[in-house]
């Protein structure tokens, strides 16, 4: 099986999506794992990531961040100088290049941006005439605290939506306070006893409309449902992570 999969959407911008296979991982991160904070071993995941690096040919190296499932979105091109400045990199910085957030954007071509995701959603934004990229870890928490209109803002328009692998309503069952969050439209039950099952590519493509994006491409595929291909928390507990990769031409 194939370990990564580029993804066509649009000239300007370069998208790769990593699959589960192909790594050095051992179950239950197996193999091509990528998550540095999921409990697998240290020296694996980077070698893992630096077979991700060699098979997409990758421009830069990835800028990682630390994901925590909020709405803050860290910009590219200030992180770059931050790094450059004599006196080291700013308070945004963590840990070694890794900062805290859940997503990042650029107008800076070939720099490297990236999101890991296990059943949350990876969201793509691109502006042709800005001629920059976002790239965004999309979970309840962060759609119901608004990170795709917050992305956004960054842009005078959005030309271009991509939404990526994730899991969809066939799976995603939660509980009722999350009715607080989101349209009663963007629910499914099925009859009175089944359960709740919430439909996020539908919360994110109402999103993308209200902000009028007319071009939004759904991947379509379901990472509860595809074990061969995808990590997902939801159905394994322990799990890996895999990740998209985006930059501008």
């Amino acid at each position: 099986m194939n370990s990564v999969q580029e993804i066509d959407v649009d000239s300007g911008v370069r998208l790769w999506l990593s699959t589960r296979n192909g790594g050095v991982s051992e179950a239950p991160f197996d193999s091509l794992n990528l998550g540095d904070h999921v409990g697998d071993d240290e020296q694996a995941v980077q070698e893992n990531r630096r077979i991700l690096e060699a098979r997409c040919e990758l421009p830069s190296p990835v800028n990682w961040l630390n994901q925590v499932h909020g709405t803050r979105l860290i910009d590219d091109s200030a992180r770059l100088r931050d790094q450059a400045q004599p006196d080291g990199p700013s308070e945004q910085v963590v840990k070694g290049s890794s900062i805290e957030g859940d997503g990042a954007f650029t107008r800076m071509k070939r720099e490297v941006l990236a999101v890991m995701t296990a059943d949350c959603f990876p969201v793509m934004l691109y502006s042709e005439n800005d001629r920059s990229l976002a790239l965004v870890h999309a979970g309840w928490r962060g759609l119901a605290s608004g990170i795709i209109e917050k992305t956004a803002a960054h842009f005078s328009q959005v030309s271009t939506a991509w939404l990526g692998p994730g899991i969809r309503r066939c799976h995603f069952q939660v509980g009722l306070e999350l009715r607080d969050h989101f349209p009663e439209h963007c629910f499914i039950r099925e009859t009175e006893n089944a359960p709740l099952m919430l439909d996020l590519p539908h919360v994110i493509r109402e999103k993308c409309k209200a902000l009028g994006i007319s071009r939004v491409i759904d991947d379509g595929r379901c990472t509860y449902c595809e074990s061969p291909t995808f990590f997902s928390y939801r159905r394994d507990g322990s799990t890996g992570r895999f990740a998209t990769l985006a930059w501008l031409e």
